[in-house]
Parts: structure tokens; sequence; C-alpha cells
């Protein structure tokens, strides 16, 4: 949620290199149909989330580098919302609070067989088959109507998928008749999708709630909603109905600050603490969530621990320091040793350690090439050997900070950026990335 600009040559932070750029304009021709080269690490995707067509990026990544190969880019039938404003948080025309704060707009299934994404603006589900290239087809019937305004964040549990629409869309509103929910879908093999009768959980109006964070044993959902300033657990029993879990919704947890560091809600942000993303320990009943306001008023506890138990209860454990500016995204490695956060509003990625689960400790604080570029959603390599950082323009307007971030995660877990991916060079209002997914 932030940007500035400054050259890529300058070496900020632990271990960064000079950034590789590569246009993506213009670098489509490469076929779809070519077979993936011998050194080839997998596939990384993206979507364009643009008002006059949306589109998923497909990219082959390299083994060694980690740098990515355009495949090809895959219309999803709808459209996305766009640029949702650029210049200073809260003014006219500027970065808004709300509709760019969400995850898991794109995901994969863990088969790899399907790609699902969102249509914001148009309020459908986009379902793709991928090809053993990386390539992708439409699923028959897909799009799929959400069943709700602006669908933001998907989850997989099993052959069920879950939906939050946001209904916080920047340019309609939302819309009182409807309020944000939650919604179930049934994947059928052919990739297909069908409402699950009895799935539906909504919540406050104006809530914009923002993830489908599903548990690892697929029997509990979590999300922030998000100007409610409450956490949510929902059940997900074998028939795939939602409910809601005993204690939710869970308020967020405030912490004690100076006055002058009390968030104004007259400014841009409401009071209170504003939890954005949340990420699950894989082997311990464990939620990270990142408190953004906190860091942007002055506090430094900006990560919260969480733990749950087989009913879904959620209990406050403490809120550590995380030295980032606005954390909002997070990753949890597979061995669940490291915890990633990318922070918006000082354009920089953290890795903090997991060696005690409930204590996780901050290890590196690495900033972009190019401040201007606000980081977002992002993705871990199947090796553990990458990071994959979408960027946007939301707050500079500059379409050139539309961009993917690649940064090797070398063995002391500082971070070395190997190459920068522009995704737009057309004029202000250009789409951002929305989404990431990285498979092998």
């Amino acid at each position: 949620m932030v940007r500035r600009t400054r050259s890529c040559t300058r070496a900020v932070g632990i271990g960064l290199c000079c950034a590789v750029v590569m246009t993506v304009a213009g670098q489509w021709a490469v076929a779809a149909s070519a077979s993936p080269k011998p050194n080839s690490g997998g596939l990384f995707y993206s979507s364009t989330n643009s008002p006059t067509g949306n589109e998923v990026l497909a990219f082959r990544r390299d083994a060694s580098s980690g740098a990515l190969t355009p495949v090809g880019r895959f219309a999803t039938g709808g459209s996305g919302t766009g640029d949702r404003g650029a210049g200073p948080l809260g003014t006219q025309g500027g970065g808004q609070l709300g509709p760019p704060d969400t995850d898991q707009s794109l995901i994969v299934s863990p088969d790899r067989r399907f790609l699902f994404t969102v249509n914001e603006r148009s309020d459908s589900i986009a379902v793709f088959r991928i090809g053993s290239n990386g390539s992708l087809s439409p699923a028959p019937g897909s799009p799929y109507p959400s069943l709700g305004n602006m669908p933001t964040s998907l989850g997989l549990a099993g052959n069920k998928l879950y939906v939050v629409n946001k209904d916080n869309d920047p340019v309609e509103g939302s819309t009182p008749t409807q309020r944000p929910n939650y919604r179930g879908f049934r994947v059928a093999r052919n990739g297909s999708l069908s409402p699950i009768f009895a799935s539906k959980v909504t919540a406050p109006e104006g809530s914009s709630p923002t993830q489908a964070l599903i548990t690892p044993d697929g029997k509990h959902l979590f999300s922030s909603d998000f100007f409610a300033h409450q956490l949510r657990s929902l059940g997900i029993p074998r028939d795939g109905r939602l409910f809601e879990g005993p204690n939710s919704p869970v308020a967020n947890e405030d912490y004690p600050r100076p006055p002058e560091q009390d968030p104004d809600p007259t400014k841009a942000f409401p009071a209170g603490n504003i939890d954005v993303g949340l990420q699950v320990h894989p082997s311990k009943r464990i939620v990270y969530v990142g408190q953004a306001a906190n860091g942007l008023v002055g506090g430094d506890q900006q990560l919260a621990v969480y733990t749950y138990d087989r009913d879904g209860n959620l209990r406050f454990v403490r809120a550590v320091k995380e030295s980032g500016v606005a954390n909002c995204w997070f990753i949890v490695s597979r061995d669940g040793r490291w915890l990633y956060a990318t922070n918006t509003f000082d354009s920089s990625v953290s890795v903090l350690s997991l060696a005690d689960p409930l204590n996780p400790v901050e290890v590196t604080h690495q900033t972009l090439s190019d401040p201007g570029s606000a980081p977002n959603q992002f993705a871990l390599s199947s090796d553990q050997k990458f990071l994959y950082v979408t960027a946007s323009n939301e707050f500079s307007g500059n379409p050139a900070h539309n961009a993917i971030y690649v940064f090797r995660i070398n063995r002391n877990q500082s971070l070395t950026q190997v190459s920068l991916t522009q995704v737009s060079k057309t004029p202000v209002g250009a789409f951002g990335p929305l989404g990431a997914a990285a498979i092998r």
C-alpha cells in the first residue's frame, strides 16, 4: 500500500542486488504451447484485475535463478476493479482502505489441476484447467456467479471452494441489500462449480472482510472483518455448510498507546486495530494476524498471535514487533520454521523466525529496489528458495510500479532481489497484479 522511486543499482538492506528488469508488455509472444525448458523451476501465476477484461498472467520460473519468462495471458471472462486509486491515502482519487485489503484472490488446487481466481467487478469466479506446459483453459461453464458483491478471496477445503464477497467495490460501493458474505461451492471433477446448500454466512454491512483462510485439516475458515474490527471463525462440516464458530466473531485486540499515537477516526483509519492478512501454522493450531494500522500510528506490536482449538475457538496469546509498516500479507514456510510478511507502506519484506511458534522474532527486513512499489500478495516457491512478490502503483500513480519482484532466500534468511518484471507501462490507471501462486 505505498510507493517511491530509487535506482535498482543501489544496494538496500540485506543482500540486495541489481534488479534485472523485463517489461511484460510486448513479451507475450512466447508460445503458450511451448514445452517447459529442462531447467524449469515450475510456474507462477497472477491476474491483471483489469476493469476492461481481467486476465491471468502465466510465467515459467527458472530453477536456478528464479527469474520469470512469460507463458501467456488468459482471459477470465470477467472484469476486475482495476487501479483502486493513486495518491496519498484518504485523498480524493488517492489510495483507499478496504478494496485492496484482501488475500488469496488467486489459488491453485493442491493437485495442480485447477486454478481459481476472482472477477471482482463482475461478481464471478473463473476456473481454469492447468496444462502440462502451464497454459490455461476454462473449465466448463466458467466463470461462475460468486453469489455476492465483489468476490476477493478464495479458499479450498478438499473439493469445496469458499469465497469471500467483500461488498466494497471502489466504484459501486457497498450494497446494503446483499451485505458481505462467505459462500461455499462444490468443485466437480472437471472443475465446474455448484453452490453448497446452507453455506452462506453474512458479515456486517461495510465490514469489508478480507480472506478465506482454510486450516490444514480443512475444518475451519478464518477471516478478518476489516472495518468491523473483528476476526471470524467459521466451521466446515463434511457436507460443506458454513456455520459460525462458538466464540466468533472475536473482537480485535487493542494495545495501549500514547494519546498522540492513537488513530484518529476522522482521518484515514478508523479507531482500533485493523487486521488484514492471516496465516496458519502448518502443524500447530496457531493463527498469525497482521495489525496493519498499529504500525501506521507508531505502535511496534504489529503481528498478533492466536491459538485455536478443535472447535475453532480463537484465543489471543500476544502481539510481537515487526519493523515493517502496514504488514498485510503473510506466508509460513512448509516446515513451519519461518514467517514471511510484505509491508505495504515502507515497500519491504520481513522474515520472522518461528523457532518459538508463539513468539515470532524478526530476523530480516528487506526493502524493494523501487520503494514506489506497494508490495502485496506473494508466493513462496515449493523448494523454499524464492519469494515472488506482486506490487502495484496504488499510491504512487506510476504504472512502472505494477511489477513482480523475485527474491532469493539465502541460508541465513536474508533476501537478495534477483529480478523485477514490470507488468504494465501504460498511463496512470493501469492495472496492478492481483494474486500470486507458484507451483512446480
